[in-house]
């Protein structure tokens, strides 16, 4: 999970995430999340799938709180420890809550996914297609344009990714042997 983590920075993505966690999913929860690659980590012996979480958390405003005096002390810690223990709790005994349903209607959650339209997630999914199949060419014209299909001030970090990635040091051809895997390494 560490080169995960660190992976997050050269896919320039909040929320990256491995093929075990999308395979324990809910189906409703396993869709949402985007597959942007298939890699082979340092000290790994197994290739794994790449996934994002689309979500744009800067198209959010952040309101600001009346200033208040709070009293923060041991007493106060152990009633907000309670507090959220109780929520998360709640949120994962409620079987009635499901996460895919948040990520549906929660306004904040679906403002934050408005800027991946279905039109963006095929046209990205195309060009991964024909990354992952060798067809680099094609892959290229493709991601580019999925690339900047979020708005002018959004470049999508997978497409950028792979782009950079075809480039240098492959000028957009497949290496001999291409399995749609590669490697990352220093991560």
């Amino acid at each position: 999970t560490w080169g995960i983590e660190r992976a997050t920075h050269l896919y320039n993505v909040t929320f990256l995430i491995g093929e075990s966690v999308v395979q324990r999913s809910t189906p409703g929860m396993a869709v949402l999340a985007r597959l942007i690659d298939r890699v082979l980590i340092t000290g790994s012996s197994t290739p794994m799938k790449l996934y994002v979480l689309d979500l744009d958390h800067m198209c959010l405003d952040i309101a600001v709180p009346p200033l208040r005096r709070w009293a923060w002390n041991a007493k106060v810690r152990l009633r907000a420890r309670q507090f959220l223990a109780d929520e998360k709790r709640r949120m994962w005994l409620d079987e009635s809550i499901l996460l895919a349903h948040v990520f549906r209607s929660h306004e904040d959650i679906t403002a934050m996914r408005r800027i991946y339209t279905p039109a963006f997630i095929n046209t990205f999914s195309m060009g991964y297609q024909n990354y992952a199949m060798g067809e680099w060419h094609i892959a290229q014209r493709i991601l580019e344009q999925a690339r900047m299909m979020l708005g002018p001030d959004h470049e999508d970090g997978p497409s950028a990714a792979l782009l950079r990635f075809m480039e240098f040091p492959h000028q957009f051809c497949a290496p001999e042997g291409w399995d749609g895997t590669r490697e990352l390494r220093h991560v």
